[in-house]
């Protein structure tokens, strides 16, 4: 049957099923219009935005939902004789609204749905019902207006010729209806008159009074106040905003006291002339435009009336609407009157200052391939050992990677006992992900390998002890360098001895392709007789599936403020940065697009990633992992079997030459290790994560353990990706040794 409820107004409402008859007859004389399918579709694609359907997969996607009988409203549109076909009720304002996400969250649309708003006066009005209604503010929309539509009216109300004479709150609704059939409007044709006041008033949330007469403006607010509403008005001249709310401040004077004890019984009786005081009172005189002002005295005289213009109308309506919504969402709780003044905010002089036009030095492209220092003309050191070999060896070890390129060491060197001594500097492994030095040892263990290998090269063998002094936790390793204990290095050694300064960190998207299982062997060979093992993934499926644990752990990792600080202030923003500082990672390695690199600049900003965090919102960034991963030939895990510093620095040693190994054979590499450092903070007492955040890690972490079961007793280490890829674009850079490295 028709909705009784729009009967006279609105447009009829019909099914298929219930109303054949009267559709099959209409059909034959109304415009037909029926894009049905194209909505399916896009219904179909709103709640799946990921998968992309296309073509006949969509087509037949669309024919499902059709298939499961009458599915979809006809609306009839008297005035217009056009019956469009639309979606069911919950489906159309699904669709509808689903383009305010993330501005207003599913949960808000919902409250905004149910609340009833009164518009009051339909110039400002009308554009401020249409906005209202375009942005789902209102369940329950209320109009009223007694005049008609006049020509003059159509420099600023939306409305066709052949409207001229129809009352605007019927206009008003009619383009409300078109966009929304299903809207819920009460019309008060005749305006606000004392007989439909209570109505026009009770179960309001919120007035919009938009009102010309002088004595329905004070006895609104008067009545609003009464039943505790609060009351918005907005006068289309310089931006003038009012907001009264009384539903806060029951005793709050109307038009902020401005004037003074006013009654609306006051003003009957009073000619327009005898009003003007009030008026001026309430718009202020001294606030309103110079041209709104050197109008009025022309009212009556040269002008028909007060002088409005569309662009402050249509101003108006946004503005009722923005406030309105952060008021009935509880963000917004003050009174008082404001200016959104276009001509004061936009205008010479006052133009905002754009970061990064010109004030900032893009990043550069940095080879991938690094230099040994050259050969010294220091002096010489005592022993056998000269300055030229420590120097190797010291910037090899240097060479190391380290979680966020911190480069958490300094070096000491004991000529008397030619003893490289490597610390820990504590104020560069404070980092949420350094879960109790975990990250720096593992990079230790790096770097021992470095001096491993690049005294092998020199010739001799480097005798390393980790954790030599228990009373010197900071003190990680030591390295025994003695040019007369011979290097036994065979060929692999002396590969990725060479290998040292072109290892690098490898971002780029590549093919995904197969990795040889003679290689995958080789790799998983370098850890025969460790406490640590390499696990590796190469099923596509598997891989898709880690790309998807993955991305949702850096998405919680770029909510989570503190981690989100530091993830921000270890990128280098420009060549200049980067090489004044000479360590984080230079922003030219992260492999961005411009639309990556322009979305990073935006998520720099805390309140956006707060307002990300509001709404569990983010979910576009693990795109990033998915590509990157989809992209790869296998992804690693080395695990071992405790957690102690010893295993992550044995764990260490056994990455870096898998590392070095992985490049010479023309492989690519990225560290994936962050969420590791995370799942490590779970099984504490002191995580660093609000509740909701250790829910979602640990679910990311059960769903990481059925794609790489660990066996018993063991940890993961350190996760990575390979893949055959272009060079990198860059490297990070590293500190020179001479800051590093003391001799004693």
């Amino acid at each position: 049957m028709a909705d009784d409820k729009r009967a006279g107004h609105g447009p009829l409402l019909l099914t298929a099923s219930a109303n054949a008859e009267q559709l099959r007859a209409l059909k034959q004389t109304a415009q037909v219009c029926d894009t049905l399918r194209s909505q399916i579709g896009e219904l179909i694609e709103t709640r799946r935005p990921d998968r992309k359907l296309r073509g006949a997969e969509l087509e037949n996607e669309i024919d499902r939902v059709l298939e499961a009988g009458d599915f979809g409203t006809w609306a009839y549109y008297p005035w217009s004789n056009r019956l469009v076909h639309v979606l069911p009720a919950a489906e159309f304002a699904e669709v509808r609204s689903s383009r305010n996400r993330n501005k207003i969250t599913l949960e808000e649309q919902q409250r905004l749905g149910k609340v009833t708003l009164g518009v009051a006066g339909l110039s400002v009005g009308q554009a401020t019902a249409v906005t209202l209604a375009l942005e789902g503010l209102g369940g329950t929309l209320r109009l009223a207006d007694f005049d008609t539509l006049s020509l003059s009216n159509m420099n600023r109300l939306r409305a066709g010729v052949h409207e001229i004479g129809i009352n605007k709150a019927e206009i008003t609704a009619r383009e409300i209806w078109e966009f929304n059939p299903y809207a819920r409007i009460e019309l008060f044709e005749d305006g606000i008159v004392d007989s439909n006041l209570g109505r026009f008033l009770d179960g309001l949330d919120l007035l919009f009074e938009e009102c010309d007469d002088l004595k329905m403006k004070v006895l609104l607010r008067e009545e609003a106040r009464r039943r505790r509403i609060p009351v918005l008005m907005e006068t289309s001249d310089r931006g003038l905003f009012d907001v009264e709310r009384f539903d806060l401040e029951p005793e709050r004077p109307l038009f902020h006291g401005l004037v003074g004890e006013l009654r609306a019984d006051q003003l009957s009786g009073l000619t327009t002339y005898e009003k003007v005081p009030v008026v001026l009172a309430i718009i202020g005189g001294e606030t309103m435009s110079p041209r709104l002002a050197g109008s009025l005295v022309d009212v009556d005289a040269t002008l028909k009336t007060w002088p409005q213009l569309a662009s402050a109308v249509a101003l108006g309506g946004a503005i009722n609407t923005d406030v309105a919504r952060r008021i009935l969402l509880g963000s917004f709780k003050g009174s008082g009157r404001y200016f959104v003044d276009l001509e004061d905010i936009i205008a010479d002089g006052r133009e905002v200052a754009l970061h990064g036009a010109g004030n900032g030095e893009a990043s550069k492209t940095i080879a991938p391939t690094s230099t040994r220092p050259r050969r010294s003309s220091r002096r010489s050191l005592q022993g056998d050992l000269s300055r030229d070999q420590l120097d190797q060896i010291v910037h090899a070890a240097t060479l190391a990677p380290s979680g966020g390129n911190v480069q958490p060491w300094r070096f000491v060197f004991d000529e008397a006992e030619s003893r490289l001594q490597c610390w820990l500097v504590p104020e560069r492994a404070r980092t949420f992900l350094d879960f109790q030095r975990r990250a720096s040892h593992l990079a230790f263990g790096a770097l021992a390998e470095n001096i491993r290998l690049a005294s092998a090269r020199e010739g001799f063998e480097a005798v390393i002890e980790a954790f030599p002094d228990p009373s010197k936790p900071e003190l990680i390793c030591t390295a025994q360098l003695d040019p007369n204990r011979p290097s036994m290095a065979g060929a692999r050694e002396r590969l990725l001895a060479d290998w040292i300064e072109s290892r690098v960190t490898n971002r780029k998207l590549g093919k995904r392709t197969e990795l040889p299982s003679a290689l995958g062997a080789e790799l998983s060979g370098l850890f025969e007789g460790a406490s640590c093992r390499l696990s590796l993934i190469q099923d596509p499926h598997k891989l898709d599936a880690m790309g998807d644990v993955h991305g949702e752990t850096e998405r919680l990792r770029m909510l989570h403020p503190h981690m989100h600080d530091e993830l921000m202030g270890e990128i280098r923003w420009t060549f200049a940065e980067a090489e004044r500082t000479r360590d984080g990672i230079d922003v030219a390695t992260l492999e961005m697009t411009p639309t990556d690199r322009a979305g990073i600049t935006v998520l720099q900003r805390q309140d956006v990633i707060e307002a990300m965090r509001r709404i569990d919102g983010g979910h576009g960034l693990k795109s990033a992992s998915k590509k990157a991963l989809a992209s790869s030939c296998a992804f690693g895990v080395i695990s071992g079997r405790g957690t102690s510093p010893a295993h992550y620095f044995e764990a260490g040693s056994r990455m870096q030459r898998m590392w070095l190994l992985a490049n010479a054979r023309g492989l690519a590499l990225q560290p994936l290790t962050a969420m590791l450092y995370v799942f490590a903070r779970l099984d504490g007492r002191v995580s660093g994560l609000a509740p909701h955040e250790v829910s979602a890690f640990l679910s990311a972490r059960s769903a990481f353990r059925e794609l790489l079961p660990p066996r018993e007793g063991e940890s993961e280490l350190f996760a990575f990706r390979l893949a055959e890829a272009a060079p990198p674009s860059g490297r990070s850079l590293r500190r020179p040794i001479d800051e590093l490295l003391e001799i004693r």
